[in-house]
């Protein structure tokens, strides 16, 4: 067969040299109509019909044309799991007399894949040959109906939806009845009970019915009418059908762009009572994105319910606000895992939360899930649809629980494999449930002592290391940190260092230090965690205050784009001096700060002390308008009332 190839391959070179084809561009046209009409057709076909051909067998041999069909040639059994390229380009699959078998996988996913030939001289298919081709309802089988039950399927072939079409007659299941009103821009979901639609661009929407009814369960595939790409597929199942017809929002779910589009829709059969209905194609709509869009929704969170059910909820942000949301659900059993889709609601108006019911949570068990949000506009020739949201997120299980079974697991620690899979274990952990349960435990004696067996038991304690510029106002000995050496790979150093700021969030806070800390590899020395990297394992840092400080201490945490977020702080007062303790989710820069306090600068009164009376004169300059610039004590930029009400504050604080 390799020989063949480059025999043809020779013989195609020649006549291109015959035909003057001095370089690798393409001929202009005029050298196709000075030819010879015998060459310059040869030359034109090959440029028209870009056949794409190769070996799918030791033996067999396949073709694609452009009009789709892909035909198999040759003798003996195909291989598993051919390469024929973009498999969105097969329309039909002709396999010729001669091929004997049928490979694995060979057609899994050729979503546009509508009908097949079979040969009589097949006498095996593979597993999973024709699975997930989504249209593929019949089968032109060129031998008897006994031929074919005699024929040898390892596994499911994926042709339980489809009729075969045997020499001596048929067989196959009933056949659900096709759809029919396929339309762009229409939305029965927000039909009135008497019926009718609303209009909505880019929703799609088609009839349900016939004699043979409907088990309520739709392929949809969105295609790019200008290429005939099928850019993405869904699979309509067990939604509410308003007059008749089904509305889905699958095409606005994606980020779609400017272009012409069609669908194409089938009634799914189950393969047991009825088989699916013939495909239907819609008319191509042309969608043109306008320059402005909706702003993005925001504030995402998760709370959950006395019922144990999960609210989610979101704000949008700006206007205009938007007709409708598109929301998505979204569940993953293990935190590296790919999260799949459990729900997807359109809901024509701007809310801003749904519910996780508590029985979609039992059905899919423990474990993470997300949800994420789109605003929609109804007029997309006006206002385009907004962004996606991020992902926002919610671990279901019992993290303590869990913290307890990878103990257990690990023993006394003496066996290597067992640590290095607790420390795996650990990192599966959701984050930010850990985090929150570290923080809740203000007496370190709950889940914050369990991490911390769980850390000394792996070998994985780090070692602290305090520049000595910082040692005086963080002395390593006063530092605990939990948690931070399950991170590493290996022996690790948690390093804290001074760092040269001015900076405040504002004018009500006093710096009492800058620092920053990040995880060092033991050995190399190489930052492990920094700035903007998130943890794989929340630590639980404990750090001495500066004595006279520990009243209302503040610790702010500064983004590498320059922005502050506080991180709550629990104090507490040991016999050696304050503490203040803190979970992290990322390391970083920070800032330990305190309230602004007065001075004797702002006696006002000038009576040599500062006291509620010097608030008062600050509210009568406010009302005369005669307070200056620099009396502005909450750092807002501005001289008012809520000034002067911060100084009557602080100078009850001070009495």
């Amino acid at each position: 067969m390799k020989h063949k190839r480059i025999v043809s391959f020779l013989l195609l070179l020649c006549l291109l040299g015959s035909l003057g084809w001095a370089s690798a561009a393409e001929p202009p046209e005029q050298w196709l109509a000075e030819m010879p009409e015998e060459s310059g057709a040869a030359v034109r076909a090959l440029r028209a019909a870009p056949l794409t051909a190769g070996d799918c067998g030791e033996d067999a041999r396949w073709e694609l044309d452009e009009a789709g069909t892909l035909t198999i040639r040759g003798s003996g059994a195909m291989q598993n799991a051919p390469d024929f390229g973009n498999k969105n380009r097969i329309r039909a699959v002709v396999i010729e007399e001669g091929i004997t078998s049928v490979g694995a996988s060979a057609f899994y996913s050729c979503k546009r894949l509508q009908s097949v030939t079979l040969p009589g001289s097949v006498t095996a298919v593979g597993e999973s040959a024709f699975r997930s081709c989504l249209l593929l309802t019949e089968v032109l089988y060129g031998g008897t109906k006994a031929e074919w039950e005699a024929l040898r399927f390892t596994g499911s072939s994926g042709l339980n939806n489809a009729v075969i079409r045997c020499t001596d007659g048929n067989i196959g299941l009933p056949q659900l009845a096709a759809p029919t009103d396929l339309s762009w821009g229409r939305s029965y979901s927000a039909a009135s009970q008497g019926g009718g639609f609303s209009d909505w661009n880019g929703m799609i929407s088609w009839a349900v019915g016939g004699s043979a009814g409907s088990q309520n369960r739709f392929r949809v595939l969105i295609c790019d009418a200008e290429t005939d790409e099928a850019l993405f597929y869904e699979t309509w199942s067990g939604g509410t059908v308003r007059s008749g017809h089904v509305s889905t929002p699958f095409f606005l779910a994606k980020a779609e762009r400017s272009g012409s589009y069609y669908f194409i829709v089938a009634d799914l059969g189950d393969g047991t009572t009825f088989r699916t209905s013939e495909p239907v194609v819609s008319e191509p709509w042309t969608y043109t994105a306008p320059a402005d869009a909706l702003p993005a929704a925001v504030d995402m969170r998760w709370e959950k319910q006395s019922t144990g059910a999960y609210l989610a909820s979101w704000q949008f942000d700006g206007e205009p606000k938007p007709d409708g949301v598109i929301l998505e659900f979204y569940y993953a059993a293990e935190r590296s895992a790919s999260p799949t889709v459990i729900g997807r609601a359109m809901l024509q108006t701007a809310v801003t939360e749904r519910l996780l019911p508590l029985q979609q949570i039992e059905q899919w068990g423990e474990g993470y899930y997300f949800f994420r949000v789109r605003p929609l506009s109804a007029d997309l020739s006006a206002l385009d649809n907004g962004p996606w949201s991020p992902m926002q997120s919610v671990y279901t299980g019992d993290v303590e629980a869990k913290l307890v079974q990878i103990l257990a697991k690990l023993g006394d620690g003496t066996d290597e494999a067992a640590r290095e899979e607790a420390v795996k274990a650990v990192r599966q952990l959701d984050p930010a449930a850990l985090a929150a349960l570290l923080a809740a435990d203000t007496d370190n004696s709950g889940v914050t002592a369990k991490l911390a067996v769980l850390e000394y038991r792996c070998g994985r304690r780090p070692a602290i290391e305090v520049e000595e510029k910082l040692a005086p106002a963080l002395p390593r000995e006063k530092i605990t940190a939990i948690g931070a050496g399950l991170n590493g790979d290996g022996a690790a150093v948690l390093r804290f260092e001074p760092v040269k700021k001015e900076q405040v969030p504002n004018k009500s806070l006093v710096a009492l230090e800058y620092f920053s800390v990040s995880l060092c590899g033991a050995e190399s020395g190489e930052t492990l965690y920094g700035a903007g990297r998130e943890l794989a394992v929340p630590v639980k840092l404990t750090i001495p205050l500066p004595v006279g400080e520990a009243a209302e201490p503040r610790l702010f945490l500064q983004s590498p784009e320059g922005g502050f977020r506080e991180i709550p702080l629990t104090v507490m007062a040991l016999p050696d001096g304050p503490r203040a303790s803190f979970v992290l989710t990322e390391l970083g820069e920070f800032m330990l700060a305190r309230p602004w306090r007065p001075g004797m600068e702002w006696d006002l009164n000038e009576d040599g002390a500062f006291t509620a009376a010097d608030a008062a004169v600050l509210f009568a300059r406010v009302s005369e308008g005669s307070a200056a610039p620099e009396l502005d004590a909450d750092g807002d930029g501005a001289v008012n009332n809520r000034d002067a009400l911060a100084l009557f504050r602080m100078a009850a604080e001070i009495s």
